[in-house]
């Protein structure tokens, strides 16, 4: 059970009396709140809905004894603790909001809000020492999660005496989460820059690459990596904190997080006398990162993950395929006769090299964009036109979807992020 109350209001307040003087200008203003709980009991995965209760597993793979090893007896596993202190995630929100129209012709809609999120369940091998011995993961309501933003709407209509009509729409969103309390190790302050707490929950966190190994001398003579066996030509990474080795303790927060903090669009119809109209409009996002998958090219589906080429890998007719080369990779990469340090691509490979297929800098990509969602000009022939052609209704028109996209990430569709590449099309349709 659950006690979860919300109350909410609202305001008109050119409803008012002494609103009036100002209703030729303002025709309707509007404050509304809502404040109030909300919980989910959708934690954990879908195989954990009843933590109240222990899972143990009597047939684990047993032990022989014996001489000759012929007495057997199964083993037990233990696969879930009990915790009758699991409880619902619960979530508190405010949320404040104005509407606004001006002149009949211009409206304005805004939405703040500020939710806090607690009693996330999360895992507690991170500061539950192994020491303890116990066979399975302890988990916890010990989450929290921070949410501000703000939602705003503009709506203009309006025409310009009475042969032009011109309505426009804009919309911004601007979201950003914070990590209050998450479960991991108290670090020293030499390796601050590894802990979660403070930084939102979508962030990236990676290694810091300076640039490719020009050579064996100044693998052998740098910070030993972690990662697999690497050699001249992949990336060198840095050590933050001069232990002499990368290791995971030199990840750090890199770019914005994965999810765009802010979104936006606008655009707009004009139309003349009826006849004829044009209409276009934008989408784009900002404070956003991605990093490009470095991995094997395709996954045991056949569905492509990565752009790392070469690697024979599950899915293709016969049961498995070699991911494809990219044009960017065949053009700048690392080789004997190319030792560029700043190459696109590491050294060439008929396999995954770990070490290159790691989350850092290199791989980077400012997700920034500005896109022409659509854009359509159509004509709708008059009525007496139509009757001489014995039509009741006709239009025709010129449609484009995804005509042109303002970004610095040029190598394919930048809403695909980093998992993935397809040929970015431009969709155009004559219609009548």
């Amino acid at each position: 059970m659950g006690f979860l109350p919300s109350i909410g209001g609202g305001w008109v307040v050119s409803n008012e009396k002494f609103f009036e003087p100002l209703l030729k200008v303002i025709d309707n203003l509007k404050l509304r709140f809502t404040y109030g709980k909300s919980g989910n009991d959708a934690i954990g995965n879908a195989n954990e809905r009843f933590f109240y209760l222990s899972e143990v597993n009597f047939n684990q793979a047993g032990y022989v004894f014996g001489e000759n090893f012929s007495f057997f007896r199964n083993g037990v596993n233990t696969l879930r603790y009990a915790n009758e202190e699991i409880t619902w995630e619960e979530s508190t929100q405010l949320n404040g909001g104005l509407e606004i129209n001006i002149l009949n012709n211009l409206n304005i809609v805004i939405d703040a809000y500020n939710r806090k999120v607690e009693n996330i369940l999360l895992s507690r091998n991170a500061t539950v020492p192994t020491t303890l011995g116990l066979q399975a993961a302890v988990v916890a309501n010990t989450g929290r999660t921070d949410v501000r933003g703000i939602e705003t709407a503009i709506t203009y209509n309006s025409r310009i005496g009475s042969n032009l009509g011109l309505t426009s729409r804009a919309t911004f969103t601007y979201n950003k989460n914070k990590i209050i309390t998450t479960e991991e190790p108290l670090y020293p302050e030499n390796i601050s820059y590894v802990q979660r707490k403070g930084s939102s929950g979508d962030q990236i966190f990676g290694l810091i690459a300076e640039r490719l190994f020009t050579d064996d001398r100044e693998v052998a003579n740098s910070p030993q990596q972690s990662f697999g066996q690497y050699m001249a030509g992949d990336i060198k990474y840095r050590d933050l904190n001069g232990d002499g080795r990368i290791t995971n303790l030199d990840v750090a927060p890199i770019g914005w997080p994965r999810v765009p903090e802010i979104t936006y669009g606008f655009g707009g119809t004009v139309d003349y006398k009826g006849l004829v109209d044009f209409s276009i409009f934008f989408q784009g996002s900002a404070r956003s990162s991605f990093t490009i998958n470095a991995g094997s090219g395709l996954d045991n589906g056949g569905n492509v993950v990565g752009i790392s080429p070469f690697v024979l890998t599950g899915g293709g007719v016969n049961g498995f395929g070699q991911a494809g080369l990219l044009d960017i990779i065949a053009q700048d990469h690392w080789s004997e006769d190319n030792r560029n340090p700043y190459a696109f691509w590491p050294r060439l490979s008929q396999n995954v090299i770990a070490n290159n297929a790691q989350t850092s800098t290199w791989w980077l990509q400012n997700g920034n964009f500005l896109r022409i969602k659509q854009a359509e000009l159509g004509f709708n022939p008059s009525v007496k036109l139509l009757k001489k052609v014995g039509l009741d209704f006709a239009r025709i028109y010129l449609s484009g979807q995804n005509l042109f996209t303002f970004t610095s990430f040029k190598l394919w569709d930048i809403e695909m992020g980093g998992t993935d590449w397809v040929i970015h099309c431009k969709e155009f349709t004559i219609w009548g």
